[in-house]
């Protein structure tokens, strides 16, 4: 096999096997020295899904971009004294039980409503909604007071915050954890309803998780108000305290 001599910059000469290193040096030289060592550090710390995310979150200035968060206001008003196609939200267990409190007002106001969540969860696996998810029901109960022309009244927005109801309720921490992770379902829901041309009016929600479920209302509104909002996701909600009864 033919030699030849190669020299480095402040080395002596050398012979090498000319076949074994041409295809190398005319790789390694056609790079600057810095070029390989960044590629070397590329290849060593290959991209994960979190640094994706955190990389997609910032501007294009290399700085953190700040997504806007859920407004939450609150008000003292019936709730349900909603205009047509308004969402109304509430939390609920992932049995399709609406048997108490708030609940039970869905269920004696919304019937067929009421049969479809029952549906819905016993679709799920092991007969039971996702926890932490939510379900977005289209109207389809008539308006009471104009029945004769067909009106729908609202959309009903299911928040799976506990897995059980009662005894079985899931700790407050856990439907903390829970209630943000169904709200960004149900909202990421209603953006996609607008997007496909979808009426959908205003978004409505009683004090979630503070009565049956046993959690702090202060606590839940916090994360509310701490959730980031996606791209063509409502950007505001108004939370329903019922009027005290004189």
């Amino acid at each position: 096999m033919s030699l030849f001599t190669l020299t480095f910059w402040g080395s002596r000469s050398f012979p090498v096997h000319r076949r074994a290193v041409a295809s190398q040096i005319i790789t390694n030289f056609a790079r600057p020295r810095r070029q390989l060592q960044v590629s070397a550090i590329h290849d060593h710390h290959r991209a994960t899904p979190e640094m994706s995310a955190s990389n997609a979150a910032k501007a294009s200035d290399g700085t953190p971009s700040k997504r806007q968060k859920l407004v939450v206001k609150e008000v003292t008003a019936d709730m349900f004294a909603a205009p047509p196609n308004s969402v109304l939200i509430h939390a609920c267990n992932c049995y399709g039980n609406w048997g108490k409190g708030i609940a039970e007002a869905f269920r004696l106001g919304y019937p067929n409503a009421n049969r479809n969540h029952e549906q819905f969860c016993d679709r799920g696996p092991d007969g039971m909604a996702q926890v932490g998810s939510a379900q977005l029901i289209p109207p389809m109960d008539e308006d009471p007071k104009a029945p004769e022309k067909g009106n729908k009244k609202h959309y009903i927005g299911c928040l799976f915050t506990s897995e059980g109801f009662g005894a079985r309720k899931d700790p407050p921490a856990t439907i903390l954890k829970h209630t943000r992770t169904s709200m960004i379902d149900l909202l990421q829901q209603i953006a996609d309803l607008k997007k496909d041309g979808k009426a959908v009016g205003e978004i409505r929600m009683c004090r979630i998780n503070s009565v049956l479920f046993r959690t702090k209302w202060e606590e839940t509104l916090k994360v509310l108000r701490n959730i980031e909002l996606e791209p063509g996701m409502p950007t505001e909600v108004t939370v329903y305290e019922r009027p005290s009864k004189s």
